[in-house]
């Protein structure tokens, strides 16, 4: 498996704040069912699809994709994103 190549932050800024390793891609959900644990990050939310969205990276090309995988949408900056078509997202250095 490939080292932490990013991490996800949730809740950003909260007593709950959390930091999530992405290796290669990461899927975020209530159940996210088959995925391997270190692949997935699970959301106790009923607002929360069971598998909600999808966290792809390629740091080769240093490009990152969101895919929405959700039945209620995936909104990303305020906008809603079309389901199963990967939006590229910024990658962003922390120094």
């Amino acid at each position: 498996m490939p080292g932490v190549l990013a991490y996800l932050v949730a809740w950003p800024g909260e007593d709950d704040e959390q930091s999530i390793p992405i290796y290669d891609h990461l899927y975020v959900g209530r159940e996210c069912s088959g995925i391997e644990e270190d692949r997935r990050f699970l959301v106790d939310d009923d607002a929360v699809s069971r598998n909600h969205m999808e966290v792809r990276l390629d740091v080769e090309q240093d490009q990152a994709w969101l895919v929405d995988r959700s039945t209620n949408g995936t909104r990303l900056n305020g906008t809603r994103i079309e389901r199963s078509v990967p939006v590229q997202i910024m990658l962003s250095t922390v120094t």
